[in-house]
């Protein structure tokens, strides 16, 4: 389940400069018990120019009121021309807090997806899924 307060980050771990965007459809069960989904999906991260080895964290993302249970996300990592090095990956982690959103965990322990990249000028794309 989803706690009530979480924010996504991805990290650029290819020795180059990536482009990643994550975008979530949310999920939960209505006032009969069937499972609806949020429409339209979200961008949570758009487009963003994550640097070597940085991080790009989402804005903070209140549960609170909607009670969602889950998440379907769309990991997509693109690569500049420079073909990538080192380890050759992205990195899409959930953040939480416990605290009503004061503080969110200060380590990446939470991986939801890992992309390999490994050629230049390529898009990949990768599903994830809350609760796994």
């Amino acid at each position: 389940m989803l706690p009530h307060k979480y924010r996504l980050r991805v990290k650029a771990d290819a020795g180059l400069t990536l482009t990643i965007t994550v975008r979530v459809r949310r999920f939960k069960l209505n006032a009969s018990g069937a499972l609806v989904f949020e429409d339209p999906d979200v961008a949570e991260i758009s487009a963003a120019s994550v640097a070597v080895g940085a991080t790009n964290t989402s804005a903070t993302i209140d549960n609170s009121g909607n009670l969602y249970l889950g998440f379907h996300a769309e990991f997509r990592v693109t690569t500049p021309a420079t073909a990538p090095t080192g380890n050759k990956q992205a990195i899409l982690y959930l953040l939480r807090s416990v605290d009503g959103g004061t503080t969110f965990d200060t380590t990446d322990a939470h991986v939801l997806s890992v992309i390999p990249v490994t050629a230049a000028s390529t898009t990949y794309s990768q599903t994830a899924e809350v609760p796994v």
